[in-house]
This record gives C-alpha cells, sequence and structure tokens, in this order.
C-alpha cells in the first residue's frame, strides 16, 4: 500500500510538472485563449540560403543559430497593429550582443512564416500568418 501511495505521488506529480509551463504562459495565450493552438507548434521556412525555424512559445532559430528565447508578447503596440511575439537573448553576435527576433502576427489561412528581416546586425523581424491570428 504504501509503494502504492508513493507512486501515485510519484504520477501526480509529473502531472502537474506538464502543466506548470503552461498555466505560467496562460496569459501568453491571449484573453480568449486565441493563441493556444500555436503552443507546441514549429513552424519552418527556407528564406534564401537560410531554414528559420519558430516556435512560438518556446525559442526561434536561424539554422542552428538560437535567435532567441521566448519573451512574451511587446507590449505598447498601436491600435489595430498586429500582435507581436518577442524572442530574446539569443546567441551571442558580436559588437550587437544576443541576437533577438521580433515577429509580427498576421492572418492567414495556415501557419506560414512569410518574410524574414535583420533591420539591424542581428535584430531579426518576421512576419508570420496563422489562422490564430484572424
Amino acid at each position: 500500500a504504501a509503494r502504492e501511495a508513493r507512486d501515485a505521488r510519484n504520477e501526480a506529480r509529473e502531472a502537474v510538472d506538464e502543466l506548470e509551463p503552461m498555466s505560467k504562459m496562460r496569459g501568453d495565450f491571449g484573453v480568449d485563449g486565441e493563441w493556444h493552438a500555436l503552443y507546441g507548434a514549429c513552424i519552418k521556412t527556407k528564406i534564401q540560403q537560410y531554414d528559420y525555424e519558430v516556435c512560438p512559445f518556446k525559442t526561434a532559430k536561424q539554422d542552428f543559430v538560437k535567435l532567441g528565447d521566448w519573451k512574451g508578447w511587446a507590449d505598447g503596440r498601436p491600435a489595430g497593429a498586429p500582435p507581436r511575439m518577442r524572442f530574446t537573448g539569443g546567441q551571442y553576435c558580436s559588437g550587437a550582443g544576443a541576437r533577438e527576433l521580433e515577429v509580427d502576427m498576421l492572418c492567414g489561412a495556415e501557419d506560414a512564416i512569410l518574410e524574414v528581416d535583420e533591420p539591424e546586425t542581428c535584430k531579426y523581424f518576421a512576419k508570420m500568418t496563422s489562422p490564430a491570428a484572424c
């Protein structure tokens, strides 16, 4: 009986550990949970010679270079501006510090990366579409 109780406690602890990161991000999923559909997804595309991967609520990469980890939604956006994801603390870039990526989310039929630019050294900007943005 003691072993069964211990096993049950361990299973309960594992379930809580799995849910904890999601509950911390609950606010990141939007007022009505509209962004939850992107949780666990990774959107990939090739632009020019680079492979990009954006995993909302987790991380973003250009080939094997980390562009950043999920920081949250950008605050203070003008009325009517698309929601903007922020990824910070990416791989160090000489003379520019840690890489960063900002992603504007646009309404679209599928999750897709439309474009990626580097307006400043190691500061990236992308546009993505998703039904979640509609």
